[in-house]
């Protein structure tokens, strides 16, 4: 039977891969990321710490589901967050503002 308590998923918001650890080395369970409209995105399987790479993944909500081997289950929310791009400088030209004219009445 799996340890449902000692797992835990991190980091949450992830960036570029997120640790799925499943509190034990023995006990084989899939792992599966979801989208918002139901789609499995990725799905790996393995024992302890398994590790997802995010690579190709768009920011926004998914859902983790991990599925033992009795197909008794477990899920968590995770947030995928991109780091902004940094801004790139860009040349302006000022030109000077024309002198004002004065009206008369």
């Amino acid at each position: 039977m799996t340890d449902w308590a000692r797992m835990k998923v991190a980091p949450n918001p992830a960036n570029d891969h997120v640790v799925i650890s499943t509190g034990s080395k023995t006990k084989r369970v899939t792992v599966q990321l979801i989208a918002a409209k139901g789609r499995i995105v990725q799905q790996v399987s393995g024992r302890g710490d398994i590790t997802m790479s995010l690579a190709g993944v768009r920011s926004g909500y998914y859902a983790i589901k991990v599925v033992d081997a009795a197909e008794m289950f477990m899920t968590f929310s995770l947030r995928i967050a991109r780091a902004a791009p940094q801004p790139q400088s860009v040349a302006v030209r000022l030109r000077p503002r024309p002198a004002s004219r004065s009206r008369r009445r």
